[in-house]
């Protein structure tokens, strides 16, 4: 168990995409005050995700901030480099909104990590066990997802309103007949 009891504020960092063969890597960062339990986004659907995040945002003391890293960008640099520049972008955003200069207390999901200047604790499967990391976790699957639905308009043939850039066997099957588009990641087996 992660104490944290003597730090005014707590963020919570998940992200989202690291397995996708298409799209951006999302990492959000999330602060909120509540007693709610809330599930990892991977075990709601959708719709259940939406109304929590709505729900969510009408918390008073919740804030949240978003950070991408390109496709174009996760090939240069790799995932690991990616994850922590989104990590200290995404921090950088949410302190600017809390409401005072305290130094917030960071809890991240899994394999992430900030830069040294914050105090930290990574937890494996942290989006399953904390509730802040599950908020966090619930903003990014839905940013991405919004995200993807909208490069669907522009490249309806790999079907991203469906799968979300994810390899699924419709996803292959288009790669095969397309071939990748410029959101593809060049780095991950496309076929």
């Amino acid at each position: 168990m992660v104490k944290v009891m003597s730090q005014r504020w707590v963020i919570g960092i998940d992200e989202v995409g690291r397995g996708a063969l298409a799209g951006p890597l999302v990492v959000a960062a999330v602060v909120m005050r509540t007693k709610r339990e809330l599930k990892d986004s991977k075990q709601l659907s959708a719709k259940q995700r939406d109304k929590v995040l709505q729900e969510m945002q009408s918390i008073e003391s919740f804030f949240s901030a978003t950070a991408l890293v390109s496709s174009a960008l996760l090939d240069r640099y790799g995932m690991t480099a990616s994850g922590v520049l989104a990590v200290d972008a995404v921090l950088r955003s949410i302190r600017r909104l809390l409401p005072d200069n305290s130094r917030p207390f960071v809890l991240l999901d899994g394999g992430l990590r900030a830069s040294g200047e914050y105090p930290q604790v990574t937890v494996i499967r942290g989006d399953a066990q904390l509730t802040v990391i599950a908020a966090a976790s619930i903003v990014a699957k839905e940013y991405r997802d919004r995200l993807m639905r909208q490069e669907h308009q522009r490249f309806p043939q790999y079907g991203f309103d469906a799968h979300v850039g994810y390899g699924t066997k419709r996803h292959y099957k288009a790669l095969s007949r397309h071939g990748p588009s410029v959101i593809h990641r060049k780095s991950f087996r496309l076929t």
